[in-house]
């Protein structure tokens, strides 16, 4: 995560230290997940390993050993999660 020059916290770490005095900044809030694709946010954390992007091959490595099938816009839908999600950590 992106820490400001000098400064052993990252911007959420500060964000979240300013939220424990009673104000909440406008950038810790997060945009509900839209309803019925809150099983995709589950398998996501159920794939995703580290903080590197999630390939197609470690979707398709996880999905043979887990049994599980997806179609082709549920993998679409991880692989574009994963891509905000490693844009955000990278740059948060």
């Amino acid at each position: 995560m992106r820490r400001p020059n000098g400064s052993k916290l990252t911007v959420r770490e500060q964000l979240q230290n300013i939220e424990k005095s009673g104000f909440r900044p406008p950038e810790l809030d997060t945009p509900p997940i839209p309803a019925g694709m809150e099983y995709i946010w589950q398998l996501y954390f159920q794939i995703k390993r580290g903080l590197d992007p999630l390939s197609y091959q470690e979707l398709q490595s996880w999905c043979q050993l887990t049994r599980q099938q997806l179609d082709p816009a549920e993998v679409e839908a991880i692989m574009k999660l994963d891509t905000i999600v490693t844009r955000v950590m990278n740059n948060d």
